[in-house]
């Protein structure tokens, strides 16, 4: 079975598709011009490179990374670091092997069984440890359809009192983490972080850059739709790392882009009816017409349903973590309407967690804390690869692009000292 992860992403990697030299002039790859760019209307054609400043650049800061563990990693590597928001900290967890002989026992805190994204990457981790001859017993807890952190708090902390060997888990809040995390490793007990991120350095974060992957893609948008109109805002759950990453990115793009109006924002709590249902109530209130969506992820389709539904004109959405409704309407539509946005798979990011996880327990040691990679740009020129035609704006689920190109054995080798696929490779 192999074990290198399949996607391409965070939202999730075709990663020369990604936009390149991040806040410099290189162009990022998808072709020159934007050409149409929604349904009803037609794009400015604009040259889609990444300029050093102005609309369409990228402001982002360096990584903070005060023991120089990123700037020992390969170049490629180091780039998905760009714009990261969290402290970047040589791991605790170098040395470490668990006690006593393989089998062993993980333990997995999952956020919210409330999309098909989280469905499917939980399942990704469950299956990807269970068949490895390294773990015993996978002890899968979630938290429910409801977004319930005293829930996964619980399960956290009593998976941790059960003993097992290695933690598991998706922190929706990190911060009320932070102490069980430190007080589960004084027990000797790591903890693997899987999307969002625990800022913590006994904590090993496995997760894609959403802030680079927002910026990028909602970067390109604002130059398709050449650096003018109106745009509204799509957000998932409110203070979540992940919505924070999205926020702060595209409030950061919008700056250099004088003429583009935040013309509002609401929630969808990345479920795609709720997205639609949300999208709905402010287009009711709002008439002016939008050009562009930038949204934080996983409701793409709910948010076309809802122009569609009303008979308004298709605006440009920025694809964050495609759905097949999504790129359905795109490939289908392709003479009225191009889009862009960031593309990985659930199952890709399910399946990297697992992998990390049985890297440690081999003892491969990881010489960071936050092992990053770049979500490479969706575009018209790698749509193929995500998009069926028979797929229309109402069929479900997320697709999971092209196989082994996002987190493989080649990227994850140079994070650990001792780098090599897992058993049973």
């Amino acid at each position: 079975m192999s074990k290198t992860v399949r996607c391409t992403a965070p939202f999730v990697a075709a990663l020369a598709l990604a936009v390149a030299g991040c806040g410099g002039g290189s162009s990022s790859g998808s072709g020159a011009t934007a050409g149409t760019g929604s349904t009803g209307s037609t794009a400015e054609a604009v040259a889609l490179t990444t300029p050093a400043a102005g609309c369409g650049s990228l402001p982002l800061p360096a990584v903070q990374d005060p023991d120089g563990v990123v700037a020992q990693l390969p170049a490629d590597h180091q780039a998905a670091y760009k714009g990261y928001p969290y402290v970047v900290h040589k791991s605790p967890w170098a040395d470490w092997k668990p006690k006593g002989e393989p089998p062993y026992k993980v333990g997995v805190a999952w956020g919210p069984s409330t999309a098909g994204f989280q469905v499917d990457m939980g399942k990704a981790l469950v299956d990807r440890l269970k068949a490895s001859p390294l773990v015993s017993d996978v002890e899968y807890r979630t938290m429910g359809a409801d977004v319930n952190v005293p829930a996964q708090l619980a399960n956290y902390n009593a998976l941790v009192n059960e003993g097992v060997d290695i933690m598991i888990v998706e922190p929706l809040l990190a911060p009320p983490f932070l102490a069980p995390i430190k007080k589960a490793a004084e027990k000797g007990i790591p903890t693997v972080t899987v999307q969002t991120v625990a800022d913590t350095p006994y904590a090993v974060n496995v997760s894609p850059n959403l802030t680079l992957a927002n910026a990028e893609a909602s970067a390109r948008l604002l130059q398709m739709i050449g650096g003018k109109g109106n745009v509204l805002r799509v957000g998932g759950i409110p203070g979540v790392p992940s919505e924070i990453e999205a926020d702060t990115a595209q409030k950061l793009v919008l700056k250099e882009c004088p003429d583009v109006k935040d013309a509002g924002q609401v929630y969808g709590n990345f479920v795609s009816p709720n997205a639609k249902s949300e999208t709905l109530k402010f287009l009711a209130t709002h008439p002016t017409k939008i050009d562009g969506v930038l949204q934080s992820g996983t409701m793409t389709d709910g948010i076309m349903s809802a122009f569609q539904q009303t008979g308004r004109p298709m605006p440009i959405v920025a694809d964050i973590g495609p759905t097949k409704g999504g790129v359905g309407y795109w490939i289908n539509n392709r003479d009225s309407y191009q889009g862009v946005g960031t593309a990985f798979g659930p199952s890709a990011l399910g399946t990297a967690g697992a992998d990390v996880t049985l890297r440690m327990l081999e003892g491969q040691g990881p010489k960071t804390s936050n092992m990053v990679a770049r979500i490479p740009l969706l575009t018209d020129e790698n749509l193929d690869q995500w998009a069926d035609k028979s797929w229309t704006l109402t069929t479900p689920g997320q697709p999971e692009g092209p196989p082994n190109s996002w987190f493989t054995d080649e990227y994850l080798d140079p994070f650990f000292a001792n780098g090599a696929p897992p058993q049973g490779d």
